[in-house]
């Protein structure tokens, strides 16, 4: 089946027809992609019978049956800057597209390369909507591939660069098997707690204004560009940062001065102990002689 279209530009796929409402570059929805290529806002037939709602964002152009995003129905879900600024229309990028529109402003910059391999691909979206400035919100990320062994989320931030995700009460990981491009909706019992190697999708509940916020402002607006990296696949030689790097070294500096004192207060106490005992034992030999020298005198 097909649509008419004056144009020519009618999309077919089995009995799945549809087209663009117009050839503009408006974005009636506000999430970030073009009214043409955005399918909240395209006529289509399919067997789910209704478009995405503003809560879901499609992470491949053009693709709304699988590999699409979800956060909580009331909220919604759009492009990142980086992601919009790239023109990418979906919610994945490279790290081309952060290393040229990664500083918050549409700019370059020269920290878009993580330390830790990437598994997946990149991702650059905005959780929007929130009713109450200040709360998290679910988002289910489908996995281009299975969790690796020692997976991590990675979140980007312009000036820090990549760095992993913070969990705490209010922030937190967890992921579900689901099946290729397709995963359980937010907050399904199916999600359990950390990166299970294997599964399919990620679900992240980030604070608005929290530590995984990129804007650090609680405004009513969550930003994540984000990744799985993975640390067993580390080049040799390189070794993940521990979660806290300071070294206390005017401490290191009071301990060995300490063991340097104690040790010297020891060898000093052995060598005067050595000393007494030979002035001892030179005064019972002198009093040996005298002894001796009166007997032969009174003999």
């Amino acid at each position: 089946s097909s649509i008419t279209d004056t144009d020519g530009d009618t999309f077919r796929s089995n009995d799945i027809a549809y087209k663009d409402f117009s050839e503009s570059y408006d974005d009636s929805d506000g999430d970030g992609i073009p009214d043409y290529l955005d399918p909240n806002n395209i006529i289509f037939r399919s067997p789910f019978g209704k478009n995405l709602p503003l809560n879901a964002l499609q992470q491949l152009r053009g693709q709304y049956q699988s590999y699409v995003m979800r956060t909580d129905p009331g909220l919604a879900l759009r492009l990142g800057d980086i992601a919009f600024a790239a023109g990418s229309d979906s919610a994945r990028v490279s790290v081309a597209d952060i290393a040229n529109f990664g500083d918050g402003e549409g700019g370059g910059v020269l920290n878009a390369q993580d330390i830790l391999p990437n598994s997946g691909g990149y991702f650059d979206f905005e959780i929007t909507n929130l009713p109450i400035a200040g709360s998290s919100a679910r988002v289910v990320i489908p996995q281009f591939e299975p969790l690796p062994s020692g997976a991590r989320y990675r979140k980007y931030d312009p000036m820090e660069g990549w760095k992993n995700f913070r969990e705490n009460d209010n922030n937190a990981l967890s992921s579900a098997p689901g099946l290729p491009g397709r995963c359980p909706a937010p907050g399904d019992a199916a999600y359990t707690p950390g990166l299970t190697v294997g599964d399919l999708c990620v679900q992240l509940i980030i604070e608005d204004g929290g530590p995984n916020d990129t804007d650090g402002i609680v405004n009513h607006v969550i930003e994540d560009p984000g990744q799985i990296g993975v640390v067993e696949s580390l080049p040799v030689g390189i070794v993940e940062p521990p979660l806290d790097t300071t070294v206390n070294h005017e401490s290191q500096a009071t301990n060995s001065s300490s063991e340097s004192q104690a040790a010297n207060s020891s060898g000093g106490g052995i060598i005067n102990l050595a000393i007494i005992l030979g002035l001892l034992l030179l005064v019972w030999i002198n009093l040996r002689r005298t002894r001796r020298h009166a007997d032969d005198d009174t003999g």
